[in-house]
């Protein structure tokens, strides 16, 4: 084999020198050279520039990338200003939730969106040409309009609360902040402002989605924002090798269709039902179909809310133990970048995910269960990780990887992800843990028409939790004095669902606790303390 080297190749000291040290300088520079595409033409200054300095960039604060500052147009605004492509999109977020017909568009315009090189026209109202799609919706002239556009139908319209629908007190205040842009408008002269405060202005009209500042409004108790993931568990597995016999075209088509009407369309109606309070529910669903889902709102509507999608889709299943659904949600304030909210809850559902069992040994053949792991673990996980932080889970972490071995059947000290079947040794109905340990605590401490312990009393109990989840160490005679004061009020109070009295169903939930209820207890506390605060009060545990 030969080599050849050019004299520009290689330095005068390299040419009487080791042959390795010749190759290591030649690969060395013509490394240099292919990085360096453009090296040669700059030095005959064959490529010349606008500009000698340096673009203007600002960072944008939506997605946080960089572009450049049109001449004469400044950031405004406390998070600055917004890229084009973020101005779209925001433009065309508040628009989706009101399009009710798409059509073909042979030209660009502002309610267009392009796809390869066809434009589509996203419009409320029905035009002379012939539609495309019709968006489906549960409004009365839906089939109407469906026949008469000899169209296709897009299941796209997920559930948005709009300001319309939010309570009356949370209107009054939009209204008054409505008059008061309506007021700096005539009086602003600048045309970037201008627009700006148009574009705020239009934002709060009635039949726009509510700003997440809204929803957190809506709770009348702590002004806190959820966010909530959920994802059916082993969707793939169960398409692979899920069907009893051999998984034709015709079956995974009908089963992923039937999954993602869930998704699309039964999502919707759980959103539309009235919430505890009796209200519209203030949750803007982001994203559904498929077997996942995303969702943003007040945070008691999306906590019932993640409660009763398990449930229907539980129901949708008929109870089958081998389709699972996951989910988790956080809290964050209303201020906290949303995608920052999205990269929270998705470590939330996958603490959900993880939290895995030894086999059931449910299967004849459990041994050949396309659902059982290699360190004999079932893949059915059907969990919630409600109001999760990285705080619990760092301490969970610790304590498991210390006092937790393989195959333990102790509980965790600190119970994070709650399975809605869970079987015990003995052949029994699965237990539900979501029910037994979180909504039947909450519903003692949070009765209705029973005169309640003040604030305080729920604070001082998860603080005995807390030294208990960090150091073992369960004050069990703090739990029964902070009960005791309580006594003479609580044994007045009898809960008609059970006839016991408060006294009772307090010292039962909460001194006479079994070790895996303790484990859980911070859920229902916490969940307890939230929906007493009032709204003009912050909170930090667990928020960002």
């Amino acid at each position: 084999m030969s080599v050849v080297i050019t004299p520009t190749e290689v330095t005068e000291p390299q040419l009487h020198g080791d042959v390795s040290n010749i190759l290591e300088e030649v690969s060395r520079n013509s490394f240099e050279k292919k990085n360096r595409k453009f090296d040669a033409l700059l030095r005959r200054g064959k490529i010349e520039f606008i500009s000698k300095e340096d673009p203007a960039l600002h960072r944008c604060g939506v997605c946080q990338c960089g572009y450049p500052i049109e001449s004469g147009r400044e950031p405004t605004g406390e998070e600055g200003s917004t890229c084009p492509s973020c101005e779209r999109f925001i433009s065309l977020g508040s628009l989706i939730p009101r399009v009710r017909y798409i059509y073909r568009s042979d030209e660009a315009q502002r309610r267009c969106l392009k796809v390869d090189d066809t434009y589509y026209l996203l419009s409320e109202e029905k035009r002379p040409e012939r539609c495309t799609w019709v968006i489906f919706d549960d409004r009365s002239d839906f089939l109407v309009d469906l026949r008469s556009s000899d169209s296709g139908v897009i299941f796209g319209k997920t559930y948005m609360a709009t300001t319309a629908m939010l309570p009356p007190r949370v209107r009054e205040a939009i209204a008054v902040k409505r008059t008061q842009l309506t007021a700096d408008l005539v009086n602003e002269q600048d045309p970037e402002l201008r627009k700006q405060l148009e574009d705020d202005l239009d934002s709060l009209k009635d039949e726009h989605p509510a700003a997440l500042e809204s929803l957190a409004e809506s709770t009348g108790c702590a002004r806190m924002i959820a966010a909530l993931r959920m994802d059916a568990d082993n969707m793939g597995k169960v398409l692979q090798q899920g069907f009893k016999q051999d998984a034709t075209l015709e079956k995974v088509c009908f089963f992923s269709r039937n999954i993602n009407y869930f998704f699309r369309l039964y999502l919707n109606t759980l959103c539309k039902q009235a919430s505890q309070a009796g209200r519209n529910r203030a949750v803007h669903v982001i994203y559904a179909g498929g077997d996942d889902l995303f969702a943003l709102g007040a945070w008691n509507d999306v906590a019932e809310l993640s409660v009763l999608i398990g449930d229907a889709f539980k129901e949708y299943t008929c109870h089958n133990p081998d389709l699972g659904l996951s989910g988790g949600f956080t809290l964050h304030k209303p201020k906290f970048p949303v995608k920052d909210m999205a990269g929270s809850s998705l470590v939330a559902l996958n603490t959900s995910k993880r939290n895995l069992e030894p086999c059931w040994f449910c299967l004849s053949d459990w041994a050949n269960c396309p659902l059982l792991e290699g360190d004999g673990h079932c893949l059915r996980k059907d969990s919630l990780a409600p109001f999760f932080t990285e705080y619990r889970a760092s301490i969970k972490s610790r304590l498991d990887e210390k006092f937790i071995k393989k195959h333990d059947p102790r509980p965790s000290r600190l119970k994070l992800a709650f399975k809605r079947s869970r079987y015990g040794e003995k052949w029994e109905s699965p237990a539900d843990e979501v029910k037994n340990f979180i909504l039947r605590p909450l519903k003692v401490f949070m009765a209705k028409d029973v005169p309640q312990p003040p604030a305080t009393f729920f604070h001082n109990a998860l603080n005995a939790l807390e030294v208990w989840y960090d150091s073992g160490e369960l004050y069990l005679p703090i739990i029964a004095w902070l009960i005791q004061k309580q006594r003479d009020h609580l044994r007045s109070q009898i809960d008609k669902n059970t006839s016991f009295s408060m006294y009772d169903l307090y010292d039962w939930n909460l001194h006479m606790a079994s070790p895996e209820m303790i484990s859980a207890l911070h859920v229902p506390i916490t969940w307890a303390i939230l929906s007493k605060r009032k709204g003009d009060e912050t909170d930090e545990a667990g928020t960002d």
